[in-house]
């Protein structure tokens, strides 16, 4: 959120209750900055422009890279905010996956066809929902987990107790287990791991390694204009080979 403010006492902002006064730019003579902090949302903070006095116009109309580069802007951030946002958005994605609904995975068919697992760590699969990314999670040679994400556990209060939180029992044909296996192999960054070296390990493992998850945004038509929509997708790499 930015504002801009004209006035010939800058120290009249901290009386802006409950906005706080973090830090202030006094050493330029036309041009101020001050960073407010919201008492009531302390992950908050609103930058002000000040202009203490009618500035020139050939400071005002300076790119803010030279404002920055000649020192009459400096940036501060405080090195605890990124953390809360991240952890802020840990604390979202629980919730969702939490009061969402999971299929345990049992692979009767391990013994020639076990999951294999990645430096990923896991797979996805696209929902019927294009905002919905399903997750493959391999735990064992024999078991494994798909999250399908809930978009209305958004709405939940946070807890620990994932009320919502729904499950199913599946055994996949082996088909299906192949199917997880390539979802793997293709979300894998460099490494993929496996129990048993088969016969048929390495070439299914060399016919899906030239892929990787890379981020996508779609454009969207809307009524009232467009809007755009970020997800992950499942890329081939082989024109970058």
């Amino acid at each position: 959120m930015c504002h801009l403010v004209k006035t010939n006492d800058p120290q009249k902002l901290p009386r802006l209750w409950p906005l706080r006064l973090v830090t202030e730019r006094e050493d330029h003579a036309s041009l101020g900055v001050v960073i407010i902090e919201d008492g009531c949302h302390p992950r908050q903070c609103v930058c002000f422009a000040v202009a203490i006095s009618p500035a020139p116009e050939h400071h005002m109309r300076l790119p803010v890279t030279e404002l920055v580069e000649s020192g009459d802007i400096k940036v501060t951030i405080d090195e605890k905010f990124p953390q809360a946002l991240g952890i802020d958005g840990i604390m979202q994605r629980v919730n969702i996956w939490g009061n969402s609904a999971w299929d345990i995975i049992v692979n009767e068919h391990a013994k020639d066809s076990p999951f294999f697992t990645n430096d990923f760590a896991s797979g996805i699969e696209l929902a019927d929902d294009p905002r919905i990314i399903n997750r493959l999670v391999p735990l064992a040679p024999d078991l494994a987990l798909c999250i399908r994400p809930d978009l209305d556990a958004r709405d939940l209060n946070m807890d620990a107790t994932f009320k919502a939180f729904r499950c199913r029992l599946l055994t996949p044909s082996r088909n299906e287990v192949r199917a997880i296996n390539q979802a793997i192999a293709r979300c894998g960054e460099d490494l993929v791991f496996f129990r048993d070296h088969h016969d048929w390990v390495e070439p299914f493992l060399n016919k899906h390694r030239s892929f990787r998850v890379e981020p996508v945004t779609t454009e969207i038509k809307t009524p009232t204009g467009y809007a755009l929509v970020s997800t992950i997708r499942v890329k081939s790499t082989k024109d970058n080979d």
